[in-house]
């Protein structure tokens, strides 16, 4: 005798005003610095930054720009710097509103836009033939959750430092 299968309601997904049409390497510089205060076993730096947005309404897109600064010593007194940005399209149905168009740039674009910047740190470390350590995996709930927050309050000088050391623990 068979059990008989409950019956199951379909996932509805979520509708999403904008849509990824592209990514891509939009910038970057790779240098040998000398730095005197540089010693071997200096833990690697990150830096990650919103660079840009624009919204082109004529074509409905939203561009995002997102970069990364990655310091490296190599050697004491020698640091490589890798300071690169990568670019996300997002097409959209409707026309863009700016309000709107923020907020998916500071909240969901940059979960989608960050492993291609991930990418491209690794591939240009690559060609400098000096190690670089890959870029940390991003924690999207925790980086979603901290976003949200941050919108809803500002932050004592206090809080807002300690802000950004849990973000950057995070990401690292």
């Amino acid at each position: 005798m068979t059990k008989q299968r409950a019956e199951v309601e379909p996932a509805v997904l979520p509708a999403f005003p904008f849509q990824l049409a592209d990514a891509y390497l939009y910038e970057a510089t790779v240098a040998r610095v000398e730095d005197p205060a540089a010693k071997m076993g200096d833990k690697p730096t990150l830096e990650i930054r919103r660079a840009s947005i624009s919204i082109q309404e004529e074509d409905l897109i939203l561009v995002v720009v997102i970069g990364a600064k990655v310091g490296i010593v190599y050697r004491d007194g020698h640091r490589l710097e890798i300071d690169c940005a990568a670019a996300g399209h997002f097409r959209s149905q409707d026309p863009i509103k700016e309000p709107e168009g923020r907020e998916f740039a500071d909240h969901s674009a940059l979960v989608l836009i960050y492993p291609y910047l991930r990418a491209s740190v690794g591939e240009l470390g690559r060609m400098t033939g000096i190690e670089v350590p890959v870029l940390p995996t991003l924690d999207v709930a925790g980086t979603l959750a901290a976003l949200r927050d941050a919108g809803t309050r500002r932050p004592s000088r206090g809080r807002r430092k300690s802000a950004r050391q849990a973000e950057a623990e995070a990401t690292l």
